[in-house]
């Protein structure tokens, strides 16, 4: 058998170990024998097939760990080469292994790792990364492959977060402190870029290139001053260079300030740049920064000149950059300096000289007043535009750079000399000078890290990529993958099995993301890709009340969306733009454009504003809705619920029923956006028995198993969890209550449908009498046939930071698989890119909620140390759907 080690890019059905028949996807017959393999398997060749890809195309493989075997063709795996192999196989998951995999950086770090380099390392329980030192690389006692020893070199607060000091199965492979080490492989660590600053050689008054260059450096450690409004704050340099997607050429600086003045741990768009303790991290253009040492006193100089201007000036809100550049424009550089006491006259050159230099450049088209010359492009006497206002999309041109695009969430003035106005801007992307809506140390509105931007308001323009008579973003800015329009009949969903669910599953599947779309494009994957609960939609013709966007709606979304999706298995961003803009025309829920929305938002547009559908749900309250909100009170002793046991809770609490079996149920769980949550972890269950919150239900009597003809609410709980435990036959309801604790309840008649009551009682003739006198039962509610009715889940739609995902139902039935969807799960780009969407397979899902399942769930303390897919669906739960096979026939 060859020693060649292959990994798997796709995911395969193939053959239990057990079973040594060999054969192909096509021809396997029996449940019994047939195992999913994960892409990211690793795979050798099969002893019973000896071809070789370059012979036959392809071949039988077995897995490397089990040794289950599949059939795969040339282009679904790729030899690996030893070195490789020795990095990939001690990764656990086959989704982790194929991460680094296809990662060739990553990849090409983990072959260059050594002793003594500087790494970053992911440690369960931890959010952020912590900083290491590798230690040890090569294999450990009862491990496959390359494992690295690293000793943590985080700050204090995290000592002890390690598992070893370097012994591992007592042997020992490095020394360290105690808890301060871990083993790990490739997959929990990245190496860390530092970098440093080199100016240029070319500099005025410089005696020499190469002597001006060692003298001009900014290097990782050290100390510099950054000049702010509130005082001088200082900190230590743990990050050079430039951020990722900024084409500008400048450099940034990453500071770890020795105040928490910052944001964050010293990441950049998910990227780790540096280490630092929360809140203690900020990026500073390298412009703002002063290097500490004997420049420091210069700074010290100005800060004072500036400190006494603003006392002279008392009430004056001029930044405190803005007057050190005035200062810098009205008085030379040897004037400050000369005014430093007991030292003599620098002069001022290297690092120096180029930070003066710079500042001062930055200053020639400003005049005294800190506004900007007639040599500008825009001035400050141009009138912000009338129209802009709390929530307009806006571009903000800056000189020699791209265009920034963002959302107005804040206007106002801080009553300076030019009384300017001035717009806070929640930006698309993050930016090395943003903030999380804070501005001159007042809060004036929330969002993520770095993507609040505060400019005056003058400097924004409409976003021309929304503007009606603009023109619509190209092909090339959504990708290149096209998705042509279906007109004619609506097609059907194609449902799928876990044998054909290739086609389904990967990148650029599922529905493109683009601009807060995640809340549309997550519900509209669930309500249309395999179910046609909602297929009614395109049926309902306009009614003389009818917005006139109502035929367009459907036109855009059955053919731009629906169809393509069924069809291709993938639709672009810019045809669900297209619906955005028409919802958006409406008015009544405004910000459908850009800003962040909820499900239930956009199903209410288009439900009750534009089709003007018939509500799914009828209450005996009178209420009519499309989706029902679960209200309750909290129940501590509710370790883990499930959607059964909250719909009775809230159904009884709120004395309500539904009046009938309705085609979809659309459940929002108890919480309240991403802010608060009344249970840490929900489970959705799978099948949700509705029969017991119908005001017409067939239910039995809990204690015989009869046709129960009463309801008593007062006795909810004392015969058993849930509903059913409140019904009762007309004789076991008087023997029930014969107790003196019982006596002061109200039960209530149930309204049995009478052609059910004439057909039951003609079985109950038939059968003889129901209940004994002693209440003992003489059979079940099987055997009177009484009917229960239950709807399958079909979704869940999650929410986590402000981000929408959805798993879902591929068709009916309990055997029908689950996938995962989120439609920004990568991007192609940064500023000006696009997103790129995946579909994965779940097979575990119904598992995990399953009965059988609850007892580990509650095992796992700690959210975190649940499986990802796993931790979303219980944790982030925001609407369950939920669809009747039998009545979506009928609608």
């Amino acid at each position: 058998m060859s020693d060649s080690v292959y990994i798997l890019l796709v995911t395969k059905i193939g053959r239990k170990k057990k079973d040594r028949r060999l054969v192909t996807i096509k021809t396997v017959q029996t449940n019994q024998a047939r195992v999913e393999l994960l892409a990211g398997t690793l795979l050798v060749a099969a002893p019973t097939d000896e071809r070789t890809l370059s012979q036959s195309g392809g071949g039988h493989y077995e897995s490397l760990e089990t040794g289950d075997e599949v059939y795969c063709s040339r282009s679904e795996i790729e030899e690996l080469v030893p070195s490789t192999c020795d990095l990939l196989r001690p990764i656990p998951t086959c989704a982790e292994r194929l991460e680094v995999y296809k990662n060739k950086e990553w990849l090409q770090e983990g072959l260059q790792l050594r002793p003594g380099d500087n790494v970053f390392v992911k440690i369960k329980g931890h959010q952020s990364e912590l900083p290491g030192v590798i230690r040890y690389r090569g294999l450990i006692p009862d491990g496959n492959g390359v494992f690295f020893g690293i000793e943590l070199t985080a700050s204090h607060e995290n000592s002890g977060e390690g598992t070893t000091d370097g012994v591992y199965r007592k042997k020992r492979l490095f020394q360290t402190h105690p808890d301060s080490g871990v083993f790990c492989p490739l997959h929990k660590i990245r190496k860390q870029r530092e970098s440093w600053l080199k100016s240029d050689r070319a500099r005025v008054g410089q005696k020499s290139a190469m002597s001006s260059l060692e003298e001009d450096i900014l290097r990782i450690g050290d100390r510099v001053m950054w000049p702010s409004d509130n005082g001088n704050e200082y900190g230590t340099v743990r990050w050079i260079g430039h951020l990722p997607g900024d084409t500008s050429g400048e450099k940034t600086v990453g500071v770890e300030f020795d105040n928490p003045i910052g944001t964050g741990t010293g990441k950049y768009k998910d990227q780790r740049l540096f280490y630092t303790k929360q809140g203690h991290a900020s990026l500073v253009p390298l412009m703002g920064l002063i290097k500490d040492g004997e420049f420091s006193k210069v700074a010290k100089v100005l800060v004072l000149l500036v400190t006494a201007y603003k006392k002279r000036r008392k009430g004056s809100t001029v930044s405190t950059a803005t007057l050190i550049q005035t200062v810098l424009l009205r008085k030379s550089q040897t004037w400050c300096t000369s005014k430093l006491h007991n030292h003599k006259q620098m002069n001022i050159s290297g690092s120096q000289g180029a930070w003066w230099t710079r500042l001062r450049m930055k200053s020639l088209d400003r005049n005294r007043d800190g506004k900007q010359s007639s040599s500008s492009s825009t001035t400050s006497s141009v009138p912000p535009d009338p129209d802009l206002v709390v929530g307009s999309m806006v571009e903000v041109l800056l000189q020699g750079k791209p265009p920034l695009y963002g959302v107005i969430k804040w206007i106002g003035t801080f009553d300076d000399q030019t009384n300017k106005v001035i717009a806070g801007l929640e930006m698309e992307e993050e930016i090395s000078a943003g903030t999380d809506g804070t501005f001159k140390g007042k809060r004036l509105f929330s969002c993520a890290p770095h993507k609040a931007f505060f400019v005056p308001l003058n400097k924004c323009r409409k976003d021309k990529r929304f503007q009606g008579d603009a023109k619509r973003p190209s092909q090339e800015e959504f990708g290149t993958i096209e998705t042509p329009d279906i007109d004619g009949e609506i097609c059907p969903p194609d449902v799928k099995t876990p044998e054909d669910l290739l086609p389904v599953c990967g990148k650029s599947r599922g529905i493109q993301g683009h601009h807060n779309s995640c809340y549309l494009d997550a519900t509209l994957f669930s309500m249309f890709y395999f179910t046609t609960v909602f297929d009614f939609i395109f049926n309902e013709p306009p009614r003389p009340d009818s917005v006139p966007e109502h035929q367009r709606v459907q036109k855009v979304l059955k053919e731009g969306i629906v169809n393509p999706l069924r069809r291709y298995n993938y639709v672009r961003a810019d045809k669900v733009l297209k619906l955005r803009e028409l919802l958006d025309k409406l008015g009544t829920i405004p910000g459908m454009m850009g800003e962040e929305k909820d499900p239930e938002e956009f199903l209410s547009a288009l439900l009750s504003q534009v089709i003007k559908a018939d509500p799914l749900l009828h209450l005996s309250s009178g209420e009519h809705t499309y989706f029902y909100q679960l209200f309750l009170e909290k129940d501590e002793k509710l370790l883990l619920p499930t959607t059964q046991i909250l719909v009775e809770l809230s159904f009884l609490q709120g004395n309500v029923k539904l009046k009938e079996v309705p085609s979809c149920l659309m459940l929002q769980m108890p919480r309240f956006g991403k802010d608060y949550k009344m249970y840490r972890r929900i489970i959705p269950s799978l099948e949700l028995d509705i029969t017991d919150i119908l005001e017409t239900g067939i239910r039995e009597c809990i204690v015989c198993g009869s046709l129960a003809r009463f309801e008593c609410k007062d006795c909810h709980l004392i015969h058993g969890q849930g509903l059913s435990t409140t019904a009762f036959c007309a004789t076991c309801i008087k023997m029930s209550h014969q107790h003196k604790k019982r006596q002061a309840h109200h039960p209530k008649e149930l309204m049995v449908p009478p052609e059910f009551l004439a057909k039951y009682s003609q079985i109950c003739e038939e059968s003889g009498p129901i209940c004994r006198q002693n209440g003992e039962p003489l059979g079940t509610s099987h055997d009177y046939g009484l009917p229960k009715e239950k709807m399958e889940l079909f979704a869940v739609l999650c929410i986590q930071t402000s981000h929408y995902v959805s798993f879902v139902k591929c068709g009916l039935g309990k055997e029908a698989p689950w996938v995962f969807f989120d439609s920004m799960a990568d991007r192609m780009g940064e500023q000006g890119g696009y997103n790129i969407p995946e579909v994965q397979h779940v097979p575990e899902l119904s598992r995990w909620l399953s009965e059988d399942n609850f007892q580990s769930i509650l095992d796992v303390e700690d959210d975190k140390n649940l499986p990802e897919h796993m931790r979303r669906l219980l944790c982030d739960a925001y609407m369950c759907m939920y669809q009747s096979p039998t009545v979506m026939m009928f609608r």
